[in-house]
């Protein structure tokens, strides 16, 4: 299916021109959709030439027109963020009745290995600071909205989570404690809405020298709770400790409240302010609705599982005040961090090393034993030879009864550092006494055999 989509690409006049055949192809797989529904997996692979990112494709295992909706969301986003910050739809492409979405490939790394790669201070506040740039840029695409939607919003994610988990009365409780709470920290607060992608997460944002680019719209909607994004890229966020990106980005210019908030909810500061509690619990009811409604049955189920005891973690933080002291440790923090970078760095060093060292061996190892062979071949070849010359002559006496014999025998033992073959020796000796050939002709002939060269 891959290869058929590749060669529709190079020949369609809509996407053709995203191609030099005077570059290599080549393809990789970013994504199987393997933790999702069947019918709800999806394919995800990047085409490059000549090693570079060229065009991305996406597809899902089973037709269930998404794919449409999608591209159109991404155009929408796309226009309103100017073009910068996310890839540019292209197309959708039919292939056997499968909706293919086509946009740009997106060169650089993701998040998660650019930040593991050098977790340096200066690296992580230089990154988290560009991650918040494109945050504020998606933020250009804020509208107004009204207190009354963003209630209509909140309730129908409740509505739908109490019909699919069956809270307890005590639970129902603390959850409209929570959205109360929630709601109203916006009541006479300017109410706006963005589209999110619904998946603000740290391998979902491409980074480069010049570039950060945040990829994977399929989760993509119109929504007032965009500043959850935060919630969701720190709690998938596994590159460094959370709370060294804490201790790094504390005091630091460009931050915000959802920002800080959001950080902190996921690092031993934890704040029991009751807002950020609320907030907590509405976002884990919204992922806890995506999950049901697009992974598979035994990793809905875990959640599900842990589910109970979570919101009883929540009631019990709305009813403690704040204790925690955030300003303890931070530069423990930091240098026990940065201690266990260099300190895997290190271990990682000494293994690539030992692995070096161990190849080198292996190699050394390799070129004896090729050694070993040639020789062993060589003498073979040399006994081959000897044994056959020794078994054409068991009575040389008898053999060398005449000088051209004798001559012949010679010329094979000076230049071929054996006795004659007896096929050899017979044909030889008759062409010297029917004077057909000289002595010189001879040695000549065996200077330029096959033999002789092998053994010059």
């Amino acid at each position: 299916m891959i290869k058929s989509i590749i060669n529709s690409l190079v020949h369609d006049s809509k996407y053709n021109q995203y191609f030099d055949t005077n570059k290599k192809l080549s393809y990789v797989m970013i994504s199987t959709g393997s933790y999702k529904r069947y019918e709800q997996g999806r394919i995800v692979f990047l085409i490059l030439q000549d090693g570079i990112p060229t065009i991305t494709a996406k597809f899902y295992k089973e037709p269930n027109g998404l794919i449409h909706n999608q591209f159109e969301n991404q155009e929408i986003i796309y226009k309103k963020c100017g073009g910068k910050g996310i890839p540019k739809p292209i197309g959708i492409l039919m292939l056997n009745d499968v909706e293919i979405m086509i946009e740009e490939g997106i060169n650089g790394k993701n998040l998660d290995r650019y930040l593991s790669d050098n977790p340096s201070q200066n690296l992580v506040k230089s990154i988290m600071q560009r991650v918040i740039s494109l945050y504020e840029h998606l933020n250009a695409m804020l509208e107004p909205s009204t207190f009354d939607s963003l209630e209509r919003e909140v309730n129908q994610l409740v509505d739908r989570f109490i019909n699919l988990y069956s809270p307890t009365e005590d639970e129902i409780l603390t959850i409209k404690k929570c959205i109360s709470i929630f709601l109203q920290n916006f009541k006479n607060k300017k109410i706006s809405k963005r589209y999110s992608n619904g998946d603000f997460i740290s391998r979902n944002i491409l980074v480069d020298d010049e570039n950060i680019t945040l990829v994977d719209f399929e989760d993509g909607n119109e929504t007032h709770l965009y500043f959850f994004d935060w919630l969701r890229f720190f709690k998938i966020q596994y590159s460094v400790s959370n709370d060294y990106i804490y201790s790094v980005m504390l005091n630091t210019e460009k931050n915000n409240h959802s920002f800080t908030s959001s950080l902190r909810e996921f690092t031993k500061y934890r704040s029991n302010e009751q807002f950020d509690v609320a907030c907590r619990l509405i976002f884990e009811i919204k992922e806890y609705i995506q999950s049901f409604d697009s992974t598979i049955l035994s990793f809905y189920n875990q959640q599900k599982n842990g589910f109970s005891e979570f919101i009883s973690e929540i009631s019990s933080r709305l009813n403690e005040k704040d204790v925690i002291n955030t300003e303890i440790s931070l530069q423990n923090d930091i240098m026990s961090s940065e201690k266990e970078f260099y300190h895997n760095a290190y271990t990682k060093i000494r293994e690539y090393t030992e692995s070096d060292n161990k190849i080198q061996n292996i190699q050394k190892k390799i070129l004896e034993q090729e050694n070993n062979i040639r020789e062993l071949v060589n003498e073979t070849k040399s006994l081959q030879r000897k044994n056959n010359a020794l078994s054409s002559f068991i009575d040389s006496d008898k053999i060398f009864d005449t000088p051209s014999k004798i001559v012949v025998n010679e010329l094979y033992l000076e230049i071929l550092n054996r006795n004659a073959d007896r096929d050899g020796l017979t044909h030889f000796s008759s062409l010297l006494e029917n004077k057909k050939i000289t002595i010189d002709e001879l040695r000549k002939t065996l200077l330029d055999s096959d033999e002789y060269k092998t053994l010059a």
